[in-house]
């Protein structure tokens, strides 16, 4: 479809102030006003850039490049996962009669709807204590067996695609999808490198690697994160029964993808060329996008599912074909699918819900119809939430455990076993001042935790509260917007919750720089103010991966993958790779190990129990009604606890959150199990590396440091046994009681544990 054809959806200019050339003055001048102020406090430095990357890349070769080909295996599995589900949304399209107007979004849903279906099921299998490689390869082979044969069929895995005029793009867009390879380049880069980020493996891909190894989806009674809406971590343990994390980083660089395949391709589709490249690079622009995509994390799996439920909506209410209440029904599973994987999705269902409601109204619907519609769309969006609350409620009696939601506490949540009010992030400011001026101070980095939005969004921020006699759906994208904005306004002004509104952002300002502006000095301008803000967008990311993964060494394997997990980094605080190594190695294959003081459970390959900072400690609870040491050890082989991993410094960092919750009885009992018990088979202590000092190991850089550091007992990780009763009556040194430091505790409960250590048995 030729631009000029695509163009004639947008309405004739009518004579209105709001028209007046001279209104473009203010856009511009805005977006050179605040990039001018972004750039003082956030100055691009490709000088800093450069450095890092040398560094990083020093005793590397060309020829070290040929070692990326270890990553195939992944990259292929992940493109079989994409293939399945495409099979699987070609099967259910036909049989529910499903019609796309486009070939190329179309595929994206069908990948989608296929996505859904391999979650459900896993879900169902799962629940059921059938997580094994075999089942979960049933929807699988299925899906690569309906892709085959729509291939073989047609010659390609859908509807031939119409053949498309070539569209000439001016250099600037040019530009723009140059940056935009290179984001990605660096987004491919953090994704090939091994998991380092915290949330990650603790939950991300620590709940998941709990499933897979006991094979059922079941209640984790000591992390509530197994108790959430885990549509993406039930995603990621399909993709961890047949590959690592290295897999299911780049399952999460696939949603991205296919998030800016879809933008592409959605506006090119009604509206021009240039516009689907500035929406990809508007989005990718922003330096939250690919800092998260390159990790195990949920966002953009969200992101994924709430665009495809915003572009079907828009399919609905714009009425393009006359069949389009199939749009509803796809944008309602689609919602489904995103709450399902976090609560905070309702911000879509609440943005579309406007949205529909809005675009009926203007076509003069009955208002019986739009209340149909409405309870339509929110029907089925919580119909997929229901195995979730069904789960949670059978297993804990409280349907959204561990959350609440009161007027006494705002957002509340069980922290070790009370009801508190969240306060991570704290409750935001929802006065008016705040609601108008937070997209200002959260850019200039004030008043958040997390200054990482870039320039891009808040300079192209008048454009849709200026210019608004525009195509509808640009005017229900911009409602959706609006009240998406409220809802995360007012509940938590935490970014990465805001983080999948960035693809309907992209096409809200792509929209206006190159399509409403006909103006080619304006379009001019507000693009080269982009690319310049991109700049600065992409020092920040490069900068955050080399001090944070400092990844060109081991994605190229001139650091092998056990060292570059072996030491710490600042975002990759006292790792305990180096003890849990040695286990996966030594223990028997049945071994089950006790975390204290850590929970990023991922890289053990032996049955494990952690706990978060929400929840008591399991080695604590198990005092609960024992008369002594014996009967306590009992307990734990009871529990299969055969080991006990302490993480020092990790304890010690966290000491402020009472992780050791003892009472003087519990400490007493637990003292004398540990004399009588415990004996340590291992110990190790991690290296640390200070990427932008060029500090790669301090071990072998700074050997008078380090020195003094590995003498110090509380920076190691220590491995325990814990003895059976004959072995415990033999002669033996007992260990150093690494629990008697003060340094694991609070200082309120240690003034209550300190009397018992003076009358500890030796």
């Amino acid at each position: 479809m030729a631009k000029k054809h695509r163009q004639q959806n947008l309405p004739e200019i009518k004579k209105h102030f709001m028209d007046s050339p001279w209104m473009y003055i203010i856009p511009v001048a805005w977006a050179s006003v605040a990039l001018y102020y972004y750039l003082k406090i956030y100055p691009v430095s490709f000088a800093s850039v450069s450095a890092l990357v040398s560094r990083s890349w020093q005793g590397a070769g060309i020829t070290d490049i040929l070692y990326t080909v270890h990553y195939l295996p992944h990259i292929l599995l992940v493109t079989l996962f994409v293939t399945a589900a495409l099979g699987i949304g070609i099967a259910l399209s036909k049989l529910f009669k499903l019609d796309f107007d486009d070939p190329y979004v179309g595929a994206v849903m069908k990948i989608g709807l296929g996505f859904t279906a391999i979650i459900y099921y896993q879900l169902f299998t799962g629940l059921m204590g059938l997580l094994y490689p075999v089942t979960a390869a049933i929807p699988l082979l299925a899906g690569l067996a309906f892709a085959l044969r729509s291939i073989l069929r047609h010659g390609s895995p859908d509807d031939t695609p119409p053949v498309q005029r070539k569209e000439s793009v001016s250099l600037l867009v040019k530009v723009c999808g140059a940056i935009t390879v290179v984001f990605l380049f660096f987004v491919l880069l953090g994704a090939l490198t091994p998991e380092t980020f915290y949330d990650s493996l603790n939950y991300h891909t620590g709940v998941p690697l709990y499933w897979v190894q006991h094979h059922a989806i079941t209640p984790i009674s000591h992390s509530v994160y197994s108790y959430f809406s885990n549509n993406i971590h039930v995603f990621y343990g399909t993709g961890l029964l047949f590959g690592n994390e290295i897999t299911t980083k780049l399952m999460h660089v696939a949603f991205g993808l296919l998030i800016m395949f879809a933008l592409y391709h959605w506006s090119r589709r009604h509206f021009s060329r240039e516009m689907g490249i500035v929406a990809m690079f508007i989005f990718i622009s922003v330096p939250f996008v690919p800092m998260v995509m390159w990790k195990t994390a949920i966002e953009l799996g969200l992101g994924f599912f709430e665009t495809l439920a915003l572009l079907c909506a828009l399919y609905y209410v714009s009425g393009e074909k006359q069949n389009n209440r199939q749009f509803l029904v796809l944008s309602a599973v689609f919602c489904g699918a995103a709450v399902g994987g976090k609560y905070f999705s309702v911000y879509s269902l609440a943005g579309i819900m406007a949205m529909l409601a809005a675009g009926l109204l203007l076509k003069k619907e009955k208002i019986t119809g739009i209340l149909l519609t409405l309870f339509a769309m929110s029907a089925i969006t919580l119909a997929l939430l229901v195995p979730y609350l069904a789960r949670n409620y059978a297993w804990t009696g409280n349907m959204t455990y561990p959350f609440g939601i009161s007027v006494e506490k705002d957002i509340n949540s069980v922290v070790k076993g009370k009801v508190e009010e969240v306060n991570d992030p704290a409750v935001p400011d929802r006065s008016l001042t705040n609601f108008l001026t937070l997209p200002w101070n959260l850019t200039m980095g004030k008043q958040t935790q997390e200054p990482m939005s870039g320039a891009m969004l808040l300079l192209f921020l008048p454009l849709p509260l200026l210019f608004w006699k525009t195509d509808l759906r640009i005017r229900l994208l911009a409602l959706y917007c609006l009240v998406y904005y409220f809802c995360w306004f007012y509940v938590r002004t935490y970014f990465r919750y805001m983080l999948p509104l960035m693809p309907a952002l992209a096409i809200l300002y792509a929209y206006y720089i190159t399509v409403y502006f006909n103006r080619k000095i304006i379009k001019t301008v507000l693009l080269g103010l982009g690319i310049a803000a991109s700049a600065s967008s992409l020092n920040m990311v490069v900068v955050n991966e080399m001090v944070s993964m400092d990844p060109f060494r081991v994605v190229l394997g001139v650091e092998s993958r056990e060292k570059y997990l072996f030491t710490s980094r600042p975002t990759y605080p006292n790792p305990y790779y180096g003890v849990i190594a040695w286990a996966n190695e030594h223990l028997p294959a049945n071994a089950k190990i006790m975390f204290i003081g850590e929970s990023r459970g991922y890289y053990s390959r032996r049955k494990f129990m952690t706990f978060s900072t929400s929840d008591f400690c399991p080695l604590i609870q198990l005092l609960d009604g024992c008369k002594d040491a014996d009967e306590y050890r009992q307990k734990l082989a009871d529990e299969g606890i055969t080991h006990v991993l302490v993480n020092m410094p990790e304890a010690i960092r966290l000491a402020g959150y009472d992780l050791l919750h003892f009472t003087p009885g519990q400490y007493k009992m637990f003292l004398q199990f540990w004399n009588k018990y415990a004996n340590e088979i291992h110990r190790d202590i991690a290296d640390l590396s200070i990427p932008q000092q060029a500090i790669r190991s301090m071990r072998e850089q700074q050997p008078a440091w380090w020195q003094n550091y590995s003498s110090n007992p509380g920076n190691y990780v220590y491995l325990y046994e814990i003895l059976s009763p004959a072995a415990a009556q033999q002669p033996r040194h007992p260990p150093i009681n690494l629990f008697l430091l003060p340094q694991l505790y609070p200082q309120p409960r240690w003034h209550t544990l300190s009397p018992i250590t003076t009358n500890t048995s030796k």
